[in-house]
């Protein structure tokens, strides 16, 4: 694990239930304590039909991409903030955002 870039894309909830997955709103497990319990929910019973036709849903849609430099940054904000569980990121990540200095 480490520092990359972010591709990301929003999808519209409510088009979901034109698929048949199943959208179960679930406690996540990140160090993002908030955002566990407010933003986070499991796509269930997926087959490969089921994710084949996410995809095609998801292929128009606009693709968004947050440049490493910047994911850094919104991590170091996150953890000085708070919104970050230092204990639970990653020790390497950690080290990679908040490298020791050389004496």
């Amino acid at each position: 694990m480490g520092l990359d870039k972010l591709d990301y894309t929003l999808l519209d909830e409510a088009s979901l239930p034109a698929l048949p997955i199943k959208v179960v709103r679930s406690e996540g497990n990140t160090p993002h304590l908030k955002a566990n319990v407010s933003a986070h929910c499991d796509l269930v019973e997926l087959t490969v039909q089921k994710v084949a036709q996410l995809a095609h849903l998801m292929m128009p849609l606009t693709r968004f991409r947050v440049p490493e430099k910047r994911v850094k940054g919104l991590l170091l904000d996150a953890l000085n903030s708070g919104a970050l569980d230092r204990g639970r990121v990653d020790p390497r990540l950690l080290a990679e955002l908040e490298p020791t200095p050389v004496s």
